[in-house]
This record gives C-alpha cells, structure tokens and sequence, in this order.
C-alpha cells in the first residue's frame, strides 16, 4: 500500500517517519519543497504536486497549517481533487472547523469520493477529541489494512 502525505510539518514528518520505518511505500509533498526532500534520504518519494501524490497513492492524508492552505492542496491547480479519487481513502487531520471539513467532505463526495458515515457527528467529535474524518469508497475502511502497526485506540465508523 502507498501512503501520501500531504503536509510536511512537525507532525507530517513524524507520521511520514513512522511508516517509513513500519516498511510502508510514502509519498509525501509539501509547500515548502526542501522539508519533502528531507524525507527523500529516508526512503520517501516526492511528489511534484498534490495532484500527483493522490494519482500514486491509494492512502492520503493530509495534515496541514490551516483552511486556505487545505484548499489549496486540495483544489488549487494540481490539487488533490483536479484528479481522480475512485478507490482512494482520504483522510483529514488538519485542525479545521467543522464547517470547513463538512464543506471538503461535500466537496471530495461530489468528485466520486463516498464519506464515510454522516458529518453530524464529525461536528460534535471535532470539537470533543479533534478526531479526522475519512472520505473513502465505501467499504473501504474495513478492506484497507491500517497504515500503522495495528494500534488503535478510538475507532469512528459511521453515524
């Protein structure tokens, strides 16, 4: 399984890190190209754009600094969405207000991405535990081997 990383800061790096060392394929981008490129002499590869990490990867998480740079990565020129997203699982952990993740999901579902389970109660989770949400094809959670070494320890499926 491919992983991208969209968001190369403290945290992108360390969970980049942590798969990479868990034997994972990543690909991670970020605005600033030289924190990517650090990631390279670990065993990453860096995608040009966005658009090009979402097309190599089957996993995307993104993990960005605000909304302007969230929509920008998703939407700008050769942003996550200008490609196709079938079979894809996204995942947004970036700190954003409910809206403006109920506004992406909307936004990622209307370009062929299925959210998985109803945003109601990524409103209230967001705002309790700032737990992300996951935009997948359906079913896709449960035919996805987690990303990490198997732990978990709060799991949000559905309404």
């Amino acid at each position: 399984m491919n992983i991208g990383i969209v968001g190369i800061g403290r945290m992108g790096a360390a969970m980049a890190t942590r798969l990479l060392g868990l034997g994972h394929q990543v690909t991670v981008w970020n605005r600033s190209p030289a924190k990517a490129q650090a990631l390279a002499a670990s065993g990453a590869t860096v995608a040009a754009t966005p658009r090009a990490l979402a097309e190599g990867c089957d996993v995307i998480l993104s993990i960005l600094a605000d909304a302007p740079a969230v929509e920008a990565a998703y939407f700008g020129p050769d942003g996550v969405g200008s490609g196709p997203l079938a079979g894809k699982v996204v995942i947004e952990m970036s700190t954003l207000r409910p809206e403006t993740q109920q506004s992406l999901a909307a936004r990622l579902k209307a370009l062929g991405a299925a959210v998985a389970g109803d945003v109601a109660p990524l409103e209230r989770l967001v705002d309790a535990v700032r737990q992300p949400f996951v935009v997948t094809p359906e079913n896709a959670y449960y035919r996805t081997p987690p990303p990490a070494d198997g732990r978990c320890y709060r799991t949000f499926c559905g309404t």
